[in-house]
């Protein structure tokens, strides 16, 4: 069963089939911002005035529990009291943390200009940035957000590089992405989040993989990974990392 939210609505639906899409209730807002559910009953909202709420009926009814200090733009639960989130204000993002259910949140990262979307496996969570640095960072925490560490990209002798996506794949012990090193694009694997980078396109796809530019969040699927493109010609590459 899926929890699903409409862009300037208010209202949850659910589908398990993605064909109907019953209405299960409303948040006590305007338009919803985000939303994480932990099972079929217990779930948070996030609503553009920045209200967090909280509902253990299957979002038929909800509680409120807090003003969030920021715009959101995505927000994880990993249980009914560890969370974190992450937030843009005047163009920069950062990543909180909170140890009560959401009722108080500590900036962790940031702000960071251009921070990208994260990618989170159980308790690892991991958030690149491309702007810190000539080679971009990468932040990661492995305890659920409580404490971050960073890794400034060693990427041999590339001059500039920018990841552009990453994913956390094989039980969250491999960190995989797309990443744009002096101009050329290429598939990665993040040694260490980073400390070392290995180039894993394929010699007879290069041209192909950069004149796609697979700018997209990359999604790992049974030991396989899609990366999504703008070319209409190659709209999805997929990498099996059984073979890796």
């Amino acid at each position: 069963l899926f929890y699903i939210f409409r862009r300037g609505q208010d209202a949850i639906e659910t589908t398990s089939d993605f064909t109907s899409f019953p209405n299960q209730g409303t948040v006590p807002c305007t338009q919803i911002e985000d939303i994480f559910f932990l099972s079929r009953i217990q779930g948070y909202a996030v609503c553009t005035d920045l209200t967090l709420y909280f509902t253990d009926s299957s979002a038929t009814s909800w509680s409120k529990v807090t003003q969030v200090p920021e715009s959101v733009l995505d927000l994880h639960y990993f249980d009914l009291h560890t969370a974190v989130m992450m937030t843009r204000d005047s163009g920069s993002e950062s990543i909180w943390y909170s140890s009560n259910s959401g009722r108080n949140w500590t900036r962790m990262i940031g702000p960071i200009s251009d921070g990208l979307p994260w990618t989170i496996f159980s308790d690892t969570v991991a958030v690149p940035s491309q702007q810190e640095t000539t080679t971009g960072k990468i932040y990661y925490s492995t305890n659920r957000g409580a404490t971050f560490q960073s890794v400034v990209l060693d990427d041999g002798a590339a001059t500039s590089s920018k990841v552009h996506g990453i994913t956390l794949v094989r039980d969250g012990t491999e960190l995989w992405g797309t990443i744009e090193r002096d101009g050329s694009w290429d598939l990665a694997k993040f040694i260490s989040f980073g400390a070392s980078v290995q180039s894993k396109t394929p010699s007879g796809l290069q041209t192909s993989f950069q004149n796609s530019s697979p700018t997209m969040q990359p999604i790992e699927f049974h030991d396989k990974i899609y990366f999504f493109t703008e070319s209409a010609t190659f709209g999805v590459w997929v990498y099996d990392i059984a073979e890796d």
